[in-house]
């Protein structure tokens, strides 16, 4: 299979956040992301360089839902999925993989990262 076989559908959430969803039927898969448009290029240099990329890793420690860094992590992880991020110069990519019948999980997943990110004082260092 090629990239080009690859069918992602692209829909907006309610805050207009773009959601990508790959069904992999073959393998009973979806993976889905969502985009912030907040990336690297948004930044104002030299004073805040590398706020998105640190924002991203912030992100995984807390949200509403899930209190620490190990709940956010095995929500998809104890079904056999996979979570993860990356931020380029356009923004900051959540992404996952599940198993079919728990797309729900990942669009939780998803939501939380993208909406209900905990911040804690006490995990914040300046260098």
């Amino acid at each position: 299979m090629t990239m080009k076989n690859l069918k992602f559908e692209k829909l907006k959430t309610k805050s207009g956040t773009p959601l990508f969803i790959l069904s992999l039927p073959h393998i009973n898969t979806i993976a889905s992301g969502v985009l912030i448009k907040a990336g690297t290029r948004d930044e104002i240099w030299p004073k805040e360089a590398g706020l998105a990329h640190a924002l991203e890793h912030m992100s995984f420690q807390a949200t509403k839902k899930f209190k620490n860094s190990q709940e956010v992590s095995s929500y998809l992880e104890e079904i056999g999925g996979y979570l993860n991020a990356f931020t380029s110069q356009e923004g900051i990519f959540f992404h996952n993989i599940v198993p079919k019948e728990y797309f729900e999980r990942a669009i939780i997943s998803l939501r939380e990262l993208a909406n209900n990110t905990l911040i804690h004082k006490d995990k914040i260092t300046i260098a």
